[in-house]
């Protein structure tokens, strides 16, 4: 818990600082309403579309300004969010491995077992005995 906790903790500070080195003239996004709705949403499907809707930007124009104020892609940073929730459910509860799938936003939880094992390095199963 506490490894994850630092690499949160660094990945924040890493990505207010890019956000800091942006150009005056750089489009900012409001990365708090960004990051609300997309909290609100993450068992829903979100797409880059959608996002890029909530702040009037084209898809690409969204994508580009979003990986260079957060560091990553909006669908990479949605995964890590929604990996993030499973891998706190599967340390905090004993829900089934489809409740925890549900609970981050997948539906398929066979699907979600890959991604996350993708993700963590460890299958769901191992990540909970750990």
């Amino acid at each position: 818990a506490d490894t994850c906790l630092y690499s949160l903790l660094g990945l924040m500070v890493t990505r207010l600082e890019q956000a800091d080195r942006l150009p005056p003239d750089h489009p900012r996004l409001d990365a708090a309403a960004l990051q609300a709705y997309i909290h609100e949403h993450l068992t829903d499907t979100i797409t880059v579309e959608d996002l890029a809707r909530l702040v009037s930007l084209s898809p690409s124009h969204f994508t580009r300004t979003f990986k260079s104020v957060f560091g990553t892609s909006p669908m990479r940073y949605v995964i890590e969010l929604r990996i993030g929730r499973a891998a706190t459910l599967l340390t905090t509860t004993q829900h089934k491995l489809a409740e925890v799938a549900a609970a981050a936003g997948y539906d398929d939880p066979y699907y979600f077992s890959r991604l996350f094992k993708k993700i963590t390095g460890a299958t769901p199963s191992a990540y909970r005995k750990r």
